[in-house]
């Protein structure tokens, strides 16, 4: 396998503010946003749980992550922070037609990169990585009976991107600069739900499919691989998904939730057309899949105040990875608090703590590792009737 000049993130680089569970009305009202940190190019999960929601709504989401992310390299030198802060937004509306049909139309930022590395004496210094994407997925659901349902439809997502490698572990190929205007591209999602009601408990399976960009692209190469831009179009394709979400009761006005989701990024790969044709090389490339887990407990105070509590989970690849792999893996802590007008307009607070697994990166003439990084990231999220 060609080696990747940029790998990235498989780790908790990506905050969301996801709900922390969507809960039947009669059991609790809360939908506190956690701080989550999500794996790969992820930013949002691509959650549906809008779709889940009681009534006519409207939803606004919005999260800061604040990670801290330094390394050594091989030859002793130490990198600053190369995880910027963000800030994340989403949100959507849902509406129900009739006691069968309900639709939803939610926006978020599915894909997303923001490392660097600041020009120093690291082996990686300058190289960075600035990728963004926004979607809009609109969904149906059918009711089949009280228990069955089927939801499904279409994701529109933007995305683009510029990224560069820079410092001595690259050699002549230090300088080199990638830019790729965005994209559109169209996706599929189909999904499931079995509900008891009266339990408060559901269980909904989505699929999301690949979706694919093809970025007009410009690589410049330094002096020393030629010193020529290289005009021409990159396919990348983010890949396809898999969420489950549950929740139950477990005892009055108490519910157990959680979620898991698959991320098929074994294969993946990024082909910028000069560094393929002229150096044999890629962009970027993983060969793994990805895991998240998230469990969580929460209860409702009274009529107006909710709270819950939850873990999260990203399992470690256990690889050496490229050079903007500064995580594998991830564990997380976190709270949310959730309040309730008379009106019936939900406003919830979370915050999340994350320890971030130790990394191993591989360049092509240096070396660095990762050890004892973490991320905090806060959240908020309104849902109102209309």
């Amino acid at each position: 396998m060609k080696f990747p000049l940029l790998a990235l993130p498989p780790a908790a680089l990506a905050l969301t503010a996801l709900p922390l569970a969507v809960l039947a009305p009669a059991v609790l009202a809360l939908a506190a946003p956690s701080a989550a940190l999500a794996g790969g190019l992820e930013k949002s999960g691509q959650p549906v749980t809008l779709l889940f929601e009681k009534g006519d709504v409207v939803n606004l989401e919005l999260a800061y992550g604040m990670p801290t992310v330094t390394g050594t390299d091989s030859l002793g030198n130490g990198s600053d922070d190369s995880a910027e802060d963000f800030l994340r937004y989403g949100g959507g509306v849902k509406m129900d037609f009739n006691e069968k049909w309900s639709a939803a139309l939610i926006i978020d930022e599915p894909y997303g990169a923001d490392l660097a590395y600041a020009p120093s004496d690291f082996a990686f210094g300058g190289a960075f990585a600035d990728f963004h994407s926004i979607a809009a997925t609109g969904l149906l659901r059918y009711r089949i009976n009280g228990n069955f349902s089927l939801h499904g439809g279409l994701r529109l997502a933007r995305f683009g991107g510029d990224a560069a490698t820079e410092g001595a572990a690259y050699g002549p190929l230090s300088g080199y600069s990638f830019e790729g205007d965005d994209d559109w591209g169209l996706g599929l999602v189909v999904g499931a739900a079995y509900e008891i009601p009266e339990k408060a408990l559901r269980i909904a399976l989505t699929f999301s499919s690949a979706i694919d960009f093809e970025l007009d692209s410009r690589e410049t190469f330094p002096d020393a691989a030629g010193g020529r831009t290289v005009a021409g179009t990159t396919p990348i394709s983010m890949p396809r998904s898999i969420n489950l979400d549950f929740q139950t009761g477990i005892a009055p006005r108490t519910l157990l939730f959680g979620s898991m989701r698959w991320t098929n990024y074994e294969g993946w790969e990024v082909r910028a057309p000069g560094l393929a044709e002229n150096f044999d090389a890629i962009l970027a490339s993983k060969d793994y899949n990805i895991w998240n887990y998230k469990l969580g407990i929460g209860h409702q105070f009274n009529a107006h105040w909710a709270g819950a509590a939850h873990v999260v989970y990203e399992p470690a690849i256990g690889k050496t990875l490229g050079p903007l792999n500064p995580t594998d893996g991830a564990f997380g802590l976190g709270a949310g608090a959730s309040y309730t007008t008379d009106s019936g307009v939900r406003i919830s607070g979370g915050v999340e703590y994350r320890r971030l697994g130790s990394s191993d990166i591989q360049g092509p003439l240096a070396s660095a590792d990762f050890r004892d990084n973490d991320a905090l990231g806060i959240g908020l999220s309104i849902t109102a009737p209309f």
